[in-house]
């Protein structure tokens, strides 16, 4: 007999047009869902008590990998809004129950459950939900059929390249932060430099603010968009942040501000498991570069909120939390593991702050807007050398 996971949700979706209710059935830990009218969620119940409903059953495919359009983009990975869903299935229901068993609302067997939340063994697992890096990876891959670094420019960047997108996250928190945050800590006569810059935005943000600034990052591609885009005080090179030796050109404590976005999670949670890259090398040779009293300031996405569900109504939005310590979808450390890393190599902490939505909209949409201003997507902490 199918089970009903105890990780199941029904969330009501009035649809005006056929003045009707129905329901999204989402399995908040595989974050797979279902759209189903009145009938069929009562057929769900009768499943999973072991009797045997008639179809057909009307339901909708609402399932969407939402991430493919950006980092910052819903993570619910729901069809939105109702009138997307489209024209429902009509399913038997032995159609209908596989469907169910296929979007994880209805289960085999607890064991057999259990085993979808592990990483993916390849790019074609389809059993397994695996982490963020590895599903962003084979979509990008096999749906897509697209480079993930030309990906990554395109969802945060313009097409120009010399801008944030203001049409999500990354220009109305991330942007408008750094803009304020810089113009208070950085000035002429400072040394500074941008680890893993990518097309060295924020290198060159600095820069406008007066530092002399090195932008370092691993792909070529990215270091000659930046140089294209470099102001005088501002320059570029090709560097594999993060190995035992990479910053070996700087002279030792001679940097004043060292900044960091959106990377540092990575040396606690690798892409592959033969990556070169690790906390230890580049806490290293940044202790090595840094002046006493330097600043290292980083901001990565908060470890509790981002890729969090957005969900409830826009106005009063909630989420929810399936996981946080023992990441098994996520790929951001913990507030302590970032902390205590620091900490326990020599630094100290000076400034941390949850980043959120200021009172510019822009043109995001009013989900993202109120989401990101009730709940922080990013956290900054500036660490000092002591």
């Amino acid at each position: 007999m199918p089970q009903l996971p105890k990780d199941i949700i029904a969330l009501p979706e009035v649809w005006p047009e056929r003045n009707d209710v129905v329901w999204t059935l989402l399995n908040v830990m595989t974050r797979t869902s279902l759209g189903v009218d009145r009938q069929a969620l009562s057929a769900v119940l009768d499943l999973a008590q072991g009797r045997n409903p008639s179809g057909p059953f009307q339901v909708w495919d609402t399932y969407r990998f939402s991430n493919e359009d950006g980092l910052l983009a819903d993570p619910s990975r729901l069809k939105r809004p109702v009138s997307a869903w489209g024209a429902p299935l009509s399913l038997s229901r032995d159609e209908f129950l596989a469907k169910l068993k296929k979007n994880h609302i209805l289960i085999e067997s607890e064991d057999e459950y259990r085993d979808v939340f592990g990483r993916k063994k390849s790019l074609l697992d389809h059993k397994r939900v695996g982490n963020l890096h590895d599903q962003l990876g084979s979509f990008l891959t096999l749906s897509l059929r697209e480079d993930p670094a030309a990906w990554w420019i395109n969802q945060k960047f313009t097409p120009d390249r010399t801008s944030v997108r203001d049409d999500n996250l990354y220009g109305v928190v991330q942007e408008q932060f750094l803009k304020r945050y810089f113009q208070g800590r950085i000035g002429k006569g400072m040394s500074a430099i941008d680890l893993g810059c990518g097309i060295g935005h924020y290198a060159n943000m600095m820069a406008s603010y007066g530092a002399d600034t090195l932008g370092l990052d691993p792909d070529a591609s990215y270091i000659e968009i930046a140089r294209g885009n470099a102001p005088a005080n501002a320059r570029f090179e090709v560097c594999d942040v993060g190995t035992k030796g990479s910053l070996d050109k700087i002279l030792a404590g001679s940097v004043d501000f060292a900044f960091m976005s959106d990377a540092l999670q990575f040396y606690f949670v690798p892409i592959g498991k033969a990556d070169p890259h690790t906390l230890e090398h580049f806490l290293a040779e940044l202790k090595r570069v840094l002046k006493k009293g330097g600043s290292f300031t980083f901001m990565e996405p908060h470890p509790a909120f981002y890729q969090a569900p957005w969900l409830g109504d826009e106005n009063r939005p909630f989420t929810i939390k399936t996981e946080y310590r023992n990441r098994v979808q996520g790929i951001i450390p913990t507030l302590q593991e970032y902390i205590q890393a620091f900490l326990a190599n020599g630094f100290s902490l000076k400034w941390f702050e949850e980043v959120y939505a200021g009172p510019d909209q822009a043109r995001t949409s009013t989900r993202a807007y109120r989401f990101a201003s009730e709940f922080p997507l990013w956290v900054i902490y500036d660490f000092r050398m002591d």
